[in-house]
């Protein structure tokens, strides 16, 4: 994604790419069954991941959403301890 750029989790499990400067979707990738509900971007910006209530996370090229790797992490809400 280029600077002007916003990337949206959808309800459908797709990654919507909008250019914000043109007002308009550049880019749609369908990538689970299940919502699509988080996304984090790498702090230099070159990967991002997404992932699905289902507990699937995909991480993708954030420039041009090449899918580098998939795994499932767990499924559903997750409660952390912290000591």
């Amino acid at each position: 994604m280029t600077s002007g750029g916003l990337v949206a989790a959808c309800s459908d499990g797709a990654l919507r790419y909008f250019a914000t400067d043109e007002h308009r979707l550049v880019r749609e990738k369908q990538l689970f069954k299940d919502w699509s509900y988080t996304l984090a971007l790498s702090r230099d910006g070159k990967l991002l991941a997404a992932g699905s209530h289902d507990g699937t996370v995909c991480i993708l090229n954030a420039a041009d959403g090449t899918e580098f790797s998939r795994f499932v992490a767990t499924p559903g809400n997750v409660a952390h301890d912290r000591h």
